[in-house]
């Protein structure tokens, strides 16, 4: 109300729904099996900002084919 005092409106509801987010709730980060060329990156939800630095870390490992030193199995964009 005080940036936009004169802005008038009949109702306000509040919306409380849920973030969209994948079934397990984990990210998709990978080459697709059909289209390995592909390689997601997506789903950090609610800590994107968070794990962006390191998901860009295994990106590049992806792209240059380098060893990555953990499993990243668990995140497989192809498990659904």
């Amino acid at each position: 109300r005080s940036a936009f005092p004169t802005l008038k409106w009949s109702s306000e509801e509040r919306w409380m729904g849920h973030r969209p987010t994948l079934k397990d709730s984990l990210p998709m980060i990978g080459r697709l099996d059909k289209h390995r060329s592909i390689i997601c990156a997506f789903g950090g939800h609610h800590v994107g900002f968070t794990m962006a630095p390191k998901i860009g870390k295994l990106v590049s490992h992806i792209i240059s084919e380098t060893k990555i030193n953990h499993s990243i199995e668990p995140y497989n964009p192809n498990r659904f």
